[in-house]
């Protein structure tokens, strides 16, 4: 049902009175994480991550809120129960960088290193490809008493692991949007750049000075998010 409801909301506020402001925000994020092109390998995972951006964290311009709180306080008596619930697991999803403890048959064990080092258990999620203390930048939501990772979820490459661990401790400051944005930057740099030297990519440093650029360049930031 979390699928069909997200697909739902990604129809209904990309099209008609909303297709500007969609459109808008797909280039603003797009280029403050750098662009894909549908060809990239891993286009379809970014425009699911914004789309979730969009749809669940985003404040809408002329409303104040998120698309997935509007449509479920609009259709309130048109929305099934299910559905209902669904959205208002969307509304207090959280995107954030999580660690792996321990992978098992029954689902894994996650950190959530932006807070408080909280701990998750995913239930009946289990990720061949997970080991014990790789990174994944992911959102997590919560359903009938369980925690799952939404389609985005991406992990970071092992040379990365020993940088970013270290970035968290000395960087951040408490804005896990903002900070997320960074990392995934820096990560599509890696991607696009894999033959330029790992300390000639991975600086910090010199992150906002690229944002400075793009603000120069191209306008303002629009970062409006819910709380």
């Amino acid at each position: 049902m979390y699928k069909e409801v997200f697909e739902k909301l990604a129809q209904h506020y990309s099209a008609g009175h909303y297709e500007t402001e969609y459109r808008e925000s797909r280039q603003n994020y797009f280029n403050l994480i750098g662009s894909f092109g549908e060809d990239e390998e891993f286009f379809e995972n970014q425009m699911t991550r914004f789309l979730e951006w969009y749809l669940l964290d985003r404040v809408m311009d002329s409303t104040g809120i998120p698309p997935c709180r509007l449509y479920r306080l609009a259709y309130s008596e048109k929305l099934t129960q299910e559905e209902r619930t669904v959205l208002l697991a969307m509304e207090t999803s959280r995107h954030s960088l999580f660690q792996v403890k321990a992978p098992s048959n029954g689902g894994t064990f996650v950190i959530d290193l932006l807070n408080h080092h909280e701990e998750s258990f995913l239930k009946d999620q289990s990720y061949p490809e997970f080991r014990t203390t790789d990174l994944i930048d992911a959102r997590v939501y919560e359903l009938d008493g369980a925690r799952y990772f939404s389609d985005s979820a991406w992990m970071f490459p092992s040379e990365m692991k020993g940088w970013i661990i270290d970035t968290v401790r000395k960087y951040f400051k408490g804005d896990r949007h903002q900070f997320l944005i960074d990392l995934a930057y820096m990560k599509s740099k890696r991607d696009r750049f894999q033959h330029v030297p790992f300390d000639q990519i991975f600086q910090w440093e010199q992150i906002s000075k690229d944002r400075e650029l793009y603000i120069k360049t191209k306008g303002k930031i629009k970062s409006a998010q819910k709380n």
